[in-house]
């Protein structure tokens, strides 16, 4: 440039830091303001500087361009990124997982701080060496676990997934779910590993809590009966296959547990049959299995038994265990257990006949006085099978109210007019015709289907009785039979007033008739009983006096008003001495202590006569009338109601 012109300068300025501007200038040529005259061959020169200038700027211009888009998405790829390592960051804290980088040419591992604490340790306390990893594995796992790393290595799958348990600083073991994926360098060489590890301890024991409550008995913990069976089956098969093995199996049944039930409530029944779980328990061998079979069922499956002497011997402690007393909350129970074996020595096909024929055992046992053991015999097949018919007759008989009510009218002496009836169950079987009491009501008892009967009854009985009162006599009563069962029950007196309420039935009208025996034999729980039907106003009138075993002694503690002779008394009064004296003394007793007394099972004349010579309140028998089902027996009360005719008179 010629000295009187000021000359262009070209300023660039770069700033490379990421996130600032950047600024590229170029200054324009300032012309001095002192023109001077140049030479021909120097204009040329400066024209062609000029258009060289001119082209740099434009190409510079360009560069500062293209610079400017590489830098914003220079920017924009770092933002991006730290999103994305933030947001792997977040993911991997919240899914609380521990992060583990294998590299499998070095045999370094990475393992995060995470991955570290999940065992419970601190940064510097585990290294990078797979081992880390590895010695932490439940030693029941490792090799599992070493196969599979082993096999997703060379297979073609790179995804690796795993649960197992590992050590943790604390000493026990967490269940760990461990994934990953295999890099490889083309198809074949993996270098790499990566993946993560969670803690899945807690869905681990669900999963085994679940399990065992499907296997398990809810109140003992005892297996049930699905894991029972289970094990029956094992142990069969190993009875073909291994000669000289066989097992027993014992069915073991309370004995009068409904009582405790009844009398103490579900929740000291349920008690007890914890209780009874545990004392079984340390009758039991290692190997064998107790299981509860549900209600007050139990069974033993016995391994290597070698015929029936150690059956005998766990069957024999099992019962002495049984007799000592169990301290309960509210009381001490003291309870006993019949028990049925079989001998897979019997020959069986499938776990339910050996489980049936230890049950079919056990009725024996339960026959035979209770508090026993029986061993099956293939001559009970029958019976058994006879018996379970039985069951389920009378299960169906409940659901589809196959029982009637047969009614036996209750004559005064004094007056010779219908003053009450005593309600008399039958059952109208489908095939066999009409059952008598006598051939159902123990199956009834055992099986607790009494209870639900029992309740028809009282319930037919007043709706039925109170019809008649209001078209015949106001003061009609009925008697109703109550079970020792129904007796032991704590909830009789609110069912009976519940009843009464219902029915409309006045509770003077309604007599309970509960045998003697019945009564002796629970005293207390009697007692108390009565006393509460009593004061809601009903009859209490002891059945069956006089037979062989009565006691005068408990009179004087039961609420009676009516005592019923023994059937037995009645059918010698008029042929033998000791009976007509002992009914007579009964008689003046019974009136000395303001009872009324009615002579069950009356046929004959001359039992009439003696039991009007000595002043019987009442009698009650086939002389009169048989058992009536209800229409019958509202015909014979309207025919007594129009005629004003005594019973004796419409007998003749």
């Amino acid at each position: 440039m010629t000295p009187g012109r000021r000359g262009a300068s070209v300023k660039r300025t770069c700033l490379w830091e990421i996130g600032s501007p950047m600024n590229l200038h170029v200054s324009r040529m300032q012309e001095d303001p002192q023109k001077q005259e140049l030479p021909s061959d120097g204009t040329e020169k400066l024209r062609t500087a000029l258009e060289t200038l001119r082209a740099g700027m434009a190409e510079l211009r360009r560069l500062k361009e293209g610079l400017e888009l590489h830098h914003r998405s220079l920017v924009a790829r770092l933002w991006a990124l730290r999103e994305s390592e933030e947001r792997h960051a977040l993911a991997a804290r919240a899914a609380n997982d521990g992060l583990w980088d294998w590299d499998l040419k070095s045999d370094t591992v990475y393992f995060c701080a995470r991955w570290k604490s999940m065992h419970g340790c601190e940064e510097a306390e585990i290294g990078n060496s797979p081992d880390e990893w590895f010695f932490r594995v439940h030693h029941e796992d490792i090799d599992r676990v070493k196969a599979e790393i082993d096999a997703c290595l060379k297979g073609p799958s790179p995804r690796y997934q795993s649960e197992h348990r590992m050590f943790h600083k604390d000493g026990t073991y967490r269940w760990m779910l461990v994934r990953g994926l295999v890099l490889r360098e083309g198809k074949e060489n993996p270098y790499r590993m990566i993946g993560t590890l969670s803690d899945i301890t807690d869905r681990k024991l669900t999963e085994e809590q679940i399990m065992h409550d499907a296997f398990h008995d809810a109140l003992t913990g005892l297996p049930n009966r699905t894991l029972f069976m289970d094990r029956l089956r094992v142990s069969m098969n190993q009875a073909r296959r291994r000669k000289g093995y066989s097992f027993a199996v014992l069915f073991l049944d309370l004995d009068h547990f409904k009582i405790v039930n009844d009398t103490q409530g579900h929740r000291i029944g349920d008690q007890l049959l914890a209780a009874v779980a545990g004392r079984i328990r340390t009758c039991q061998r290692p190997g064998d299995t107790v299981a509860r079979l549900g209600g007050d069922e139990f069974a033993i499956l016995l391994h290597d038994v070698e015929g029936g002497a150690l059956a005998i011997r766990v069957a024999e402690r099992i019962q002495e265990e049984l007799k000592l007393p169990f301290n309960l909350q509210t009381a001490d129970i003291v309870t006993t257990a019949s028990i049925g074996i079989a001998l897979s020595a019997s020959g069986y096909d499938e776990p339910e006949d050996v489980l049936h024929d230890a049950d079919s055992a056990m009725y024996l046992a339960k026959t035979n006085g209770r508090s026993r053991h029986e061993f099956f015999d293939r001559g009970l097949r029958v019976p058994a099978r006879a018996l379970v018919r039985a069951e389920a007759d009378l299960r169906q008989a409940v659901e589809r109210q196959e029982f009637l009510i047969h009614y036996q009218p209750i004559v005064s002496l004094a007056s010779g007019r219908i003053t009450g009836t005593e309600a008399l169950l039958r059952w109208q079987h489908p095939c066999r015709g009409l059952v008598p009491p006598k051939e159902f009501l123990p199956l009834a008892v055992r099986t607790g289907l009494i209870a639900p009967i029992e309740e028809w009854v009282l319930r037919t009985a007043c709706a039925q009785n109170k019809a008649w009162q209001e078209a015949v006599s106001p003061s009609l009563h009925v008697g109703v039979n109550l079970s020792a069962s129904h007796l032991k029950d704590k909830r009789l007196p609110g069912l009976v007033e519940r009843v009464l309420l219902e029915t409309g039935m006045a509770a003077a009208t309604l007599g309970l008739e509960i045998p003697e025996f019945v009564a002796r034999k629970n005293l207390d729980l009697a007692v108390r009983t009565l006393n509460e039907l009593s004061a809601l106003g009903t009859q209490i009138l002891l059945d069956d006096f006089g037979a062989a075993d009565s006691s005068l002694a408990s009179l004087k503690r039961f609420p009676v008003k009516t005592l019923k002779l023994d059937r037995s008394l009645v059918a010698g009064v008029a042929t033998d001495s000791a009976d007509a004296a002992i009914t007579a003394a009964i008689i003046a007793m019974a009136h000395t202590l303001n009872m009324r007394v009615i002579a069950e099972g009356m046929e004959t004349q001359d039992q009439l006569a003696f039991l009007r010579s000595r002043q019987c309140d009442a009698i009650q028998g086939n002389m009169f009338s048989q058992p009536l089902p209800a229409e019958g027996m509202t015909k014979l009360l309207q025919k007594a109601h129009l005629s004003g005719a005594s019973a004796s008179s419409m007998n003749e």
